[in-house]
């Protein structure tokens, strides 16, 4: 009755068992698979299993016939669908039509109202500096992790940023002696969150008693090796002040303040902790405070800095690292992990109220569901189908939406053997139940192959990604997917190899609906979030006046003024009917530096 864990079984032990059954005749046509294997937990479970393998089929749930470690679809989600601004509860995802979106239902206007805009975003990570740069290097299918040469038996890979020491600490009313002993996460940070609020055309207030949206900052970040680095090179200076410290980065707690603090945002500002799962989180946690009026505007992100990138990494059998350094999501070949930095902002604000300030809306949010694995599986570190199943389904209840109507899953994806068969089992039960009501099959796609695994960071970076897919109608390609694991040839489902345009499904119609897609992070210790979006709708337009405009342009130094400006001129010779946009914006949107 020990646990796996407890007697020393890891993931390449189960995968070997898993393989071994495969071959044995004696267990008839459905032994226990994979999954089955890691939920089972204990031995004694296990020997049950096998008793039992002539009757039920464990293995990856066939579009028909779910596998019993798989909730029941029939059976409502567990995970109770969150609350709406007006107080409404949407639908469950059970008593939906099995193929139909309910856009055109009665209940259309409220989820409208529940609908929140994504109207700016900003993201550093490697390979790219912003978010033109990364949507460039997603295009080019460019693999960005930097791999040194190792030792035997270890590993040196990461998805290594660059410039991380750079820092506009006048900007933000630092010292240079103060930005030198900040921790990189909170710089990026700071930076990040700067230019998305930028982007969507927001000016960040002087002080907190200004007039001016109240902006909420919900952000994920991991344990400094900065700011550990500080509080050991201070451990024995009796001068030293450990509150200070802390204050550079030791702690994730500051993260969220500091934004709050530097910027003059108003709403509440929390750091989310969820592991790899905790800028997805971070979203939730936003959207969840939109819906229920704490804040009018909120900031979510995550962010990760692990120095020094080149540091050589033991690889041990059955660990979750990649000997080879690489990240293969869902191939038969897929060997673990590789890490990597970076950081991600996204400015959020409720549909309607974008709408009606005439926000660039880059897609928006229609659902978003988290969970807990609450202990089901193999130890804490070992996924669980349940938690991920409920994720979806309730992610689905809340933006009103079948499986069916969903063409993209930007997945965790993080090419580990179990993890990955535990990932398509999941979603199998909701996104593959029925093939037959999918035109085409459903697109996975995986970060995490172009970057690496950027930690807290990495569930908004997918979600930046997938927001970027549907504004810009294409899908990037998935890399190192050279051969399928063996359950994907029984699923409606394709790894996105190659880049493709992405037509809306009904695009002849006069009103063609939505491209939709959802993105999913799976944090260690069991936390799940999925979120569910759909592209921006069709914005307003108007002519351009033709009359003069003024446009005022400030920053915080001449250089970085000329250099504001000539960027305006270059982008006005391109377009020159955005004049009047671009003078409204800088005329209301931004304030002097």
């Amino acid at each position: 009755d020990q646990p796996f864990e407890r007697l020393g079984v890891h993931s390449l032990h189960l995968v070997a068992f898993a393989r071994r059954l495969a071959d044995d005749d004696a267990l008839g046509a459905h032994p226990p698979g994979l999954v089955a294997l890691r939920s089972a937990g204990t031995l004694r479970a296990l020997a049950d299993q096998l008793t039992m393998a002539s009757a039920v089929d464990e293995m990856v749930p066939s579009p028909t016939q779910p596998s019993a470690i798989l909730r029941d679809a029939s059976r409502p989600s567990a995970i109770p669908p969150s609350m709406s601004r007006s107080g409404a509860i949407p639908r469950n995802a059970s008593q939906m039509s099995a193929d139909r979106p309910i856009d055109d239902d009665p209940d259309a206007a409220a989820l409208d109202a529940r609908a929140i805009a994504v109207i700016g975003l900003d993201c550093r990570v490697p390979g790219a500096s912003d978010a033109a740069t990364f949507w460039r290097l997603l295009c080019a299918g460019r693999d960005a992790v930097v791999r040194w040469p190792a030792p035997a038996g270890f590993v040196r890979a990461h998805g290594a940023l660059a410039g991380v020491a750079r820092f506009d600490a006048a900007r933000f009313g630092l010292s240079p002696a103060d930005a030198a002993a900040l921790d990189p996460q909170q710089r990026l940070l700071l930076l990040s969150a700067w230019r998305a609020l930028e982007d969507a055309g927001l000016a960040v207030p002087r002080r907190a008693a200004d007039a001016g949206p109240r902006i909420g900052v919900f952000v994920a970040g991991g344990l400094s090796p900065y700011g550990l680095a500080q509080l050991q090179a201070h451990a024995d200076d009796p001068e030293a002040d450990p509150v200070q410290l802390d204050a550079v980065g030791a702690l994730p707690d500051h993260l969220a303040p500091r934004l709050a603090h530097h910027l003059g945002l108003r709403g509440p500002a929390l750091g989310v902790q969820a592991t790899c799962a905790g800028g997805l989180a971070a979203v939730h946690q936003a959207v969840w405070a939109l819906r229920h009026g704490l804040c009018d505007v909120a900031l979510a992100g995550g962010v990760r800095v692990a120095t020094p990138f080149d540091r050589p990494l033991r690889w041990r059998a059955g660990g979750p690292l990649s000997p080879s350094g690489r990240c293969r999501p869902f191939d038969a070949e897929a060997e673990g992990i590789v890490g990597g930095s970076g950081v991600g902002v996204v400015v959020l604000r409720p549909l309607d109220a974008a709408q009606a300030h005439g926000d660039p809306i880059r897609a928006v949010i229609r659902g978003i569901a988290l969970t807990q694995d609450g202990g089901v599986g193999a130890g804490y570190r070992a996924p669980a189908a349940d938690g991920q199943v409920d994720a979806y389904r309730a992610a689905l209840a809340d933006a009103g939406l079948a499986p069916s109507a969903i063409d993209v899953v930007e997945t965790h994806g993080a090419g580990t053997p179990v993890g990955d068969a535990v990932e398509l089992a999941a979603l199998a039960a909701v996104y593959g139940r029925d093939p037959s009501r999918r035109a085409a099959p459903l697109v996975l796609g995986g970060v995490k192959s172009n970057l690496g695994h950027l930690d807290a960071a990495a569930g908004i970076v997918g979600l930046i990604k997938t927001a970027l897919m549907l504004e810009r109608a294409h899908v990037p390609p998935t890399l190192h997917h050279a051969a399928p694991r063996a359950e994907l040839a029984d699923l409606p489902f394709a790894v996105g190899v190659a880049g493709r345009d992405w037509p809306m499904r009904d695009a002849h119609a006069s009103s063609p609906s939505p491209r939709r897609a959802a993105v999913t992070a799976i944090g260690l210790g069991g936390t799940n979030v999925h979120a569910v979006l759909t592209s921006p709708p069709p914005s307003l337009t108007h002519p351009a006046s033709g009359a003069p405009a003024l446009v005022p342009v400030s920053a915080i130094s001449e250089a970085a003024c000329a250099a504001a400006a000539r960027r305006i001129g270059a982008h006005l010779a391109r377009r020159p009917a955005a004049l009047d946009a671009i003078a409204q914006t800088l005329q209301d949107g931004r304030r002097p530096a």
